[in-house]
């Protein structure tokens, strides 16, 4: 069942015409959320412990702006019953990031020491002039060479009594639910005209609010002290983009989304006005919870609030809202549900093991489907239908309430790390059924993803899409193939302090999937192929250190004992699904096992390849994984012959990924990130079926021919990352990069070296915006050193040679990546690519975030960008 080599073999498939299937290709023209450059920017739960800075537990945020144009960002501190506490706004020149601690804010009352964020400051080279945006108000000019440093001390105490004691000094009414030392709550930043001191719930603030999707960010909660923890956990700020992008402040433009993140604030006259795209409600969350806090998970929860615009200081207790359902599936897919018994305020961190979960099982893992719709509310449901208009008719819904979901895993107080949970549809969808699983028949009302069918009715344009599935933008929803872009693995060193990589694969449909597992080198040669046979609301963990050490293999099986709620079959399976799935070997004879050592590590494999290099040297295991749907157990790997014949499109799955290091001499915690989830357009069909796309290119085209029969969305090429490199070992940030193999489905033996490749553009902007450049020889005429060559996989210093040099004193910036591929007759391909963020600092903290990707997988290609602010400037 298991192939360690691929056939080499060129496919020879059809070409057939695309359709004219009308789903959009376009960025910022989707419902789903994914992390793209946006026009509001949600850090959806803070924590600031008042205290000794040395020891105080506080939140960071950063605020970038990816264009040479300046921006105003206002920033609003709300509590967690959704009261604003805060306002202040954050002038960014050009290509600008702020980094902003809590701490500094809240306790020292210091916006942005040393000198604030006025429009006082100079632009870097490549920023335009301060005052040149054309959507800033007169009033700009003025406001924002005023804003404050230094905050005064009476607003600090009354905020501070908000937090502690859940009253202010103007409002004697509830605004939180305190906490004696702790404060808590969530921060949204959007873009503006004005540098104002207004907040969402005046009415004056509609008319200032700007469209252009400009902004990213990021967010880390940091806990020093030994007793409360010793570790950072973070994830990208929530980015939620302007639909349709663009326009003047004070615009009537009204969004064509079914509803908006802001429309709960915005006046009755402007409702989806402010065109930001709403956010989902349903998701699946993994957990992990050992005995005596060993492990230790809690979910990051944020839920749009019970009550609009405008309000009294008091009208907030209501945001304090019962959950409409929760199911928990232990490992063995055994279901418990709880519906509306508990509440949740608007920003929380609640441990999974507490009474608002279902109970444990015997099991310690497993996984959650969250309905974080607000039930029970007549008030909140009556205010809340809407009119979906389609192409033949007008559907009545009730709207449903927006939440996000971080999910924070602990262990031992040393490990610590924050993924984004999985939503099941996008933010556009009506109020999912409630409960779904109290029936005791497994049919009725199943848990599973929002899907749009090949038979579903499309609608006839497809300028802006609000349907699941319709998009080329990559969200984080269940899809049909998984990437986990770099992997690292101590094979050298005792399994005590070896460093490894996790990934977990969940199936969110009652319907039992088959996952394929295929492990490449870092130059993108296929080593093993396994399958992993996932029965309904099954989730699997593999640790691939298991694999490269002992061969030891999921170990699933067609045979399992399946949960009470899962179906027996899936009509997708081919015919010799059952008996092909039901012996899959658990464990790997030791001489492949070595093989795939010395595949990840020295990189030949003389079984097939003789002495040909096939991968990098490195005294780690090294590589990527890809993990597809698909519809019989045979290990073929996207290289063989006939595995095209396998693959289905259901977009079911969804995982994530972690990185532990417990050497304490080379650092002595843990990072993670979602897996890019990468969905099939159009969705659903038998294994073998030829649908046309839109898609303009796949995510496997290189594998088969560029026919499109894969229908997987492509990824980006182009990035933002920021970064921190200074003091030593102080604060280190690694760049983890995934690109498309120039080789795919013809590469051999003797030329897999070639997907050792150039890429067009790096950009290194400091802290005061001077950029630096390297620009590659084959692209930009006039650059004389060598390229740099990045391997498919790689995880490189954002100090090292292939990145611009750091030429100021700043320790701090982001990167602007143009991962495209020269080519040798002075074109551009679109070589797909993905980059995470990996920051570390003290031996003892880290935290993993995907960078921000300026446009999506069918976003035109770039070519280098020019050193003034006008001609060619870089741009979302």
């Amino acid at each position: 069942m298991r192939k360690l080599l691929p056939v080499l073999l060129v496919l020879a498939l059809p070409v057939f015409a695309q359709d004219t299937r009308p789903f959009t290709n376009a960025t910022d023209s989707s419902c789903d959320i994914s992390t793209q450059p946006a026009a509001t920017l949600l850090i959806p739960y803070f924590e600031l412990e008042y205290g000794p800075a040395s020891t105080a537990r506080t939140t960071l945020f950063t605020i970038t702006n990816v264009t040479s144009r300046p921006q105003i960002a206002s920033v609003t501190i709300w509590t967690n019953l959704d009261h604003p506490v805060m306002n202040f706004p954050v002038f960014l020149t050009g290509y600008d990031v702020q980094a902003i601690n809590l701490y500094d804010v809240l306790v020292r009352g210091l916006i942005a020491p040393p000198s604030g964020t006025t429009s006082r400051t100079t632009p870097g080279r490549r920023s335009q002039p301060n005052m040149n945006n054309p959507n800033f108000l007169p009033s700009a000019a003025t406001n924002c060479e005023r804003i404050p440093t230094n905050l005064p001390s009476g607003l600090l105490l009354d905020v501070e009594n908000a937090f502690k004691t859940g009253r202010t000094s103007i409002c004697s009414q509830p605004v939180a639910i305190p906490n004696a030392n702790l404060a808590t709550g969530y921060i949204t930043i959007d873009l503006m005209a004005t540098c104002t001191s207004d907040h969402p719930l005046r009415e004056s603030y509609w008319d200032q609010l700007l469209f252009d999707n400009v902004l990213t960010g990021d967010w880390q909660i940091i806990a020093p002290s030994g007793t409360t923890g010793n570790y950072a956990e973070g994830a990208p700020a929530v980015h939620i983009r302007a639909v349709p992008e663009g326009g003047s402040a004070g615009s009537s433009t009204v969004s064509p989304l079914p509803f908006t993140f802001y429309d709960r604030l915005t006046p009755a006259g402007k409702r989806r006005t402010d065109r930001r795209q709403p956010l989902p409600t349903t998701f699946a969350a993994r957990f992990i919870e050992g005995s005596n806090a060993s492990f230790d998970t809690q979910f990051i929860v944020w839920r749009e609030s019970m009550t609009g615009g405008p309000r009294q200081c008091g009208d907030v207790a209501s945001n304090n809202a019962p959950l409409a359902e929760i199911v928990r599936f232990d490992e063995r897919e055994n279901p418990t549900v709880k519906t509306s018994e508990s509440s949740l305020p608007v920003s929380s961190s609640v441990r999974t093991a507490s009474e608002l979960f279902p109970p444990l099982s015997n099991d310690v893992a497993g996984w959650m489907y969250l309905n974080l719709n607000n039930g029970g509310s007549s008030a909140y449901s009556a205010s809340n239908n809407f009119d979906l208009v389609t192409d033949s008719s007008t559907v009545r819904g009730l709207r449903q309430s927006q939440a996000w979901v971080v999910t924070r895993m602990a262990a031992e107080g040393r490990y610590a790390t924050g993924i984004e949970v999985t939503a099941l549809g996008n933010g556009c969808g009506t109020a999912p059924a409630s409960p779904t699983m109290a029936a005791s028949n497994a049919t009725v009302r199943p848990i599973g993803p929002a899907r749009t069918t090949l038979n579903d009715a499309l609608p006839a344009s497809p300028a802006v899409t609000h349907r699941n599935d319709d998009s080329c933008d990559v969200a984080q929803l269940p899809a049909a193939t998984l990437l986990l872009p770099y992997f690292e693995v101590d094979v050298n060193s005792d399994v005590s302090s070896s460093q490894t990589t996790l990934f977990t694969v969940v199936n969110t449909t009652n319907q039992p999937q088959i996952a394929r597992a295929t492990i490449w080198t870092d130059w993108s040669f296929p080593v093993i192929s396994f399958d992993i046979f996932l029965t309904g609301y099954d989730v699997q963990a593999i640790n691939i250190r298991d694999i490269l050490m002992s061969g030891v293999l999921p170990g699933t099986s067609s045979n399992a004992t399946r949960g009470s709620r899962s179906l027996a079959g899936n009509d997708r399976f081919l015919a010799n699904a059952a008996t092909a799935c039901a012996n899959l070997p658990r464990v790997l004879p030791a001489t492949i096992t070595e093989a795939i050592r010395r595949a990840l590590t020295q990189g030949t494999i003389p079984q097939s390849c003789s002495s040909d290099r096939v991968g990098g040297a490195h005294a780690n295991a090294i590589g990527y994984v890809t993990i597809d749907v698909v519809a019989t157990c045979s290990g073929k790997s996207p290289k063989d012959a006939g595995a095209i014949g396998e693959l289905l499109f259901d977009n079911v799955l969804t995982g994530d990924y972690q990185f532990v290091t417990p050497n304490s001499a080379s650092g002595n915690f843990a990072l993670g990130s979602p897996l890019v989830h990468i969905r099939a357009i159009g969705e659903g069909g038998a294994a073998g079926s030829q649908v046309a796309t839109n898609l303009n290119r796949t995510f496997y085209d290189g594998f088969y021919g560029g026919t499109h029969r894969d229908r997987r969305q492509p990824l980006p090429t182009r990035f933002a990352g920021r970064y921190i490199e200074g003091g030593g070992t102080s604060f280190l940030t690694d760049f983890l990069i995934w690109r498309e193999p120039a080789r795919a489905a013809d590469a051999i033996c003797s030329n897999y070296d070639e997907n050792l490749t150039a890429y067009v553009e790096a950009v290194r902007f400091d802290e005061r915006e001077n950029p630096t450049t390297v620009a590659r020889p084959d692209v930009t005429i006039g650059f004389p050193e060598a390229p740099q060559l990045l391997a498919s996989s790689s995880r490189l210093p954002s100090s090292d040679e292939y990145f611009p040099p750091l030429q100021s004193g700043d320790v701090a910036g982001w990167m602007y990546l143009n991962l495209a591929r020269p080519e040798s007759n002075n074109q551009i391909s679109a070589a797909q690519a993905w980059v995470v963020t990996a920051m570390s600092a003290e031996g003892r903290y880290a935290v993993g975030a995907d960078a921000t990707s300026l446009g999506n997988g069918c976003s035109q290609v770039r070519g280098t960008t020019s050193e003034d602010s006008v001609t060619n400037p870089i741009q979302p």
